[in-house]
């Protein structure tokens, strides 16, 4: 077994090893790599990844080369050997799991990662990364309309430019691409492989039509959008945080359903660049999860700045004007009822930001002896373990902490607990943990 010390020990990846890694495909003609240039979309509002998920939008440069990196339009997976075994193998490619693999494979072990849609999972593509983006020119906007208390002076109003904005978050969301790509983590010797992963057995996954064997393996498909039981929402269109970073137009009037971080954030971020924001919540309270005080101190800021809210609703529908416009945004009403009197309230933008559900399905968790519940996610014992000992898991799918450290604190303990049986033979739990959070809101 690999000594602790290979941590830090360079791997030289030659041609021959690249191949039972995985490596984009080449044209045999050209000598080219495969890429999302050489691809015609037209009208399509969004492309690339899983066709199951929501993929990017517009098709500009910086989301081809994103998606060059994190989902290459050709993947040619591993070539292995029909009897080879690895030592730990990661489903899923956000935070979790490419920490679990890849810290396996530093470490000097034959690791492996599976990722269907996007690499870097939700912090890169539609979470941390594009929302503290935009939120940094939500503060700037503010500071700009605070100039005069500083002694500045403006020769006129200053107009915000949404694209611009966008822009600006696509080409920052690029540039930290590379550490997420599928490159970086073949190149520090873990394999890559670009499909739907699904368990067959409790130590083998089918991918690709193939069947790949482990001695462990880690569940780290994470979480996404809940979508509340609202008659008319799913037949309306909607967003959540998978789709909004695709917008490229302004909103007149935005309504948020949550009142929760996500929500509250985008709803801060959103009325500062211009938009007349309404956010609603079921309960009385905004951020339940946090002190009182700071929840009322929290929405007297937001509502200083132009957010309304409306507590104690009661959703009755969701209703879009048809036929939907060739261009910019749907005309949507959702009617609510408060204390018995019922309100309509229009918008171009309806954002679902209403909590988080487990990625759990389609895994073959069934077949792998792994329990799990469709609402609360996998079941992990505290040193990560499921009910397959030899099967782990981490992040959004396994607890309710949905946060990005979180799952990458989980990944670094279940990658010593799996293949060093923790430190001097004491596993590390979860129950030891301190976990920070902060939303950021201004104040945050």
């Amino acid at each position: 077994m690999p000594m602790r010390d290979s941590l830090y020990a360079p791997r030289v990846i030659t041609a021959e090893v690249e191949r039972t890694l995985g490596q984009v495909a080449v044209d045999p003609k050209t000598g080219e790599k495969a890429t999302w240039a050489k691809r015609e979309y037209g009208s399509l509002k969004s492309f690339g990844g899983s066709e199951e998920e929501e993929g990017l939008y517009p098709y500009d440069d910086e989301n081809i080369a994103l998606l060059d990196l994190v989902h290459p339009v050709e993947w040619e997976d591993p070539l292995t050997p029909p009897d080879f075994v690895y030592d730990l193998v990661a489903i899923g490619a956000g935070a979790g799991g490419l920490v679990s693999a890849k810290q396996s494979a530093r470490r000097g072990f034959k690791s492996a990662l599976i990722e269907k849609h996007l690499a870097g999972g939700d912090c890169l593509n539609i979470g941390c990364v594009p929302s503290k983006a935009l939120i940094r020119c939500a503060r700037a906007i503010k500071e700009v309309q605070r100039c005069s208390e500083f002694g500045i002076e403006l020769s006129g109003k200053p107009k915000v430019n949404f694209g611009a904005i966008m822009e600006r978050m696509r080409k920052i969301r690029v540039k930290i691409a590379p550490a997420d790509s599928h490159a970086a983590t073949t190149g520090v010797g873990a394999a890559m492989y670009q499909g739907e992963g699904r368990f067959t057995g409790r130590n083998t996954i089918q991918i690709n039509g193939k069947t790949i064997r482990f001695r462990k393996a880690v569940v780290a498909t994470g979480g996404s959008a809940f979508i509340p039981d609202i008659p008319g929402l799913a037949e309306a269109p909607y967003h959540t945080n998978a789709s909004l970073f695709n917008l490229t137009e302004l909103p007149e009037r935005m309504v948020v359903i949550g009142a929760g971080p996500v929500g509250l954030e985008m709803a801060q971020a959103f009325a500062a660049f211009g938009s007349q924001v309404t956010v609603l919540q079921r309960g009385v309270d905004i951020l339940p999860k946090e002190d009182v005080d700071a929840a009322k101190m929290i929405r007297k800021a937001l509502e200083e700045d132009g957010v309304k809210f409306i507590t104690g609703v009661t959703y009755k529908r969701v209703s879009v004007q048809l036929p939907l416009p060739a261009s910019g945004h749907p005309k949507l009403t959702i009617e609510i009822d408060v204390d018995g009197k019922k309100q309509e309230l229009p918008c171009s933008v309806l954002l679902v930001a209403a909590g988080r559900r487990p990625n759990v399905n389609g895994l073959g968790l069934e077949a792998a002896g792994v329990k799990y519940d469709a609402k609360k996610g996998v079941y992990i014992s505290d040193t990560l373990q499921t009910s397959n000992p030899n099967i782990f898991a981490v992040g959004d799918v396994s607890q309710p902490n949905f946060f990005t450290h979180v799952a990458g604190t989980m990944a670094m303990m279940t990658v010593q607990n799996a293949l060093f049986d923790g430190d001097d033979g004491k596993l590390r739990r979860y129950s030891d943990l301190t976990i920070p959070r902060v939303t950021f809101t201004e104040p945050e």
